[in-house]
């Protein structure tokens, strides 16, 4: 795909977490997810957060050769 930076998805500068001004919308897509599409007990937004940026700060610490 044209115009995709591959290497920043390489450690240590993958960042999947998007910018504070989006957080709001995603929030409010997710709680229409957890409504309409997650049958079950879900985590709220938060916790997916703290979730993802645990799980990026893990693997931005990986060396991987490319």
């Amino acid at each position: 795909m044209r115009g995709v930076d591959y290497n920043s998805l390489y450690p240590p500068n993958l960042n999947p977490i998007p910018p504070e001004e989006f957080l709001k919308d995603w929030e409010a897509d997710y709680k229409s997810m957890q409504t309409n599409m997650i049958p079950e007990e879900s985590p709220n937004f938060a916790e997916i957060l703290q979730i993802v940026k645990q799980a990026t700060k893990e693997y931005n610490k990986l060396k991987i050769d490319k």
